[in-house]
């Protein structure tokens, strides 16, 4: 049995087992020069991609301008991520930012087709077993602390 940390996170912490530990997952967030290719493609126009919560959604274009202190922007569909076009975000190396969840597996669905292989996104279980690993230990390097060991001021 694996230990749990004493440490208190806003919700409990325990250790959680992957059936299927062969999966991979990036080293990295998606970059805006990785996504522009579906962009590209015209990925927000294709319906195939799209679940059909997705597509609805997309069709809305229900969202937050949170430039505009969160006003409420409609009528506007998703021909692209939200902040695309903003010199703030929108570097080639950056991390695409201002995706929901819908476009996300949008864009998952799309690469899938390209590459010929599965590529979806991370359950939660499999998110929290790529941070923390199957090892038991409560710290990265061992189960007792070692103040040397972390970047910590």
């Amino acid at each position: 049995m694996k230990q749990q940390s004493n440490f208190n996170f806003a919700s409990p912490f325990a250790w959680i087992d992957i059936p299927n530990k062969a999966y991979s997952i990036s080293k990295y967030p998606i970059t805006n020069a990785q996504f522009a290719p579906f962009v590209e493609a015209g990925g927000y126009d294709q319906r195939q991609w799209w679940t059909d919560a997705g597509w609805e959604a997309k069709g809305q274009g229900l969202a937050l301008d949170y430039s505009q202190g969160g006003a409420v922007a409609t009528n506007q569909p998703w021909t692209e991520p939200r902040y695309w076009r903003d010199n703030q975000w929108n570097g080639a190396e950056h991390p695409v930012v201002g995706v929901t969840w819908y476009e996300a597996l949008a864009y998952c669905l799309w690469l899938s087709d390209l590459t010929g292989e599965k590529i979806t996104l991370p359950t939660e279980d499999q998110w929290q077993y790529a941070a923390q690993g199957d090892d038991g230990w409560l710290y990265p390097w061992g189960n007792e602390w070692d103040y040397t060991a972390a970047t910590t001021r």
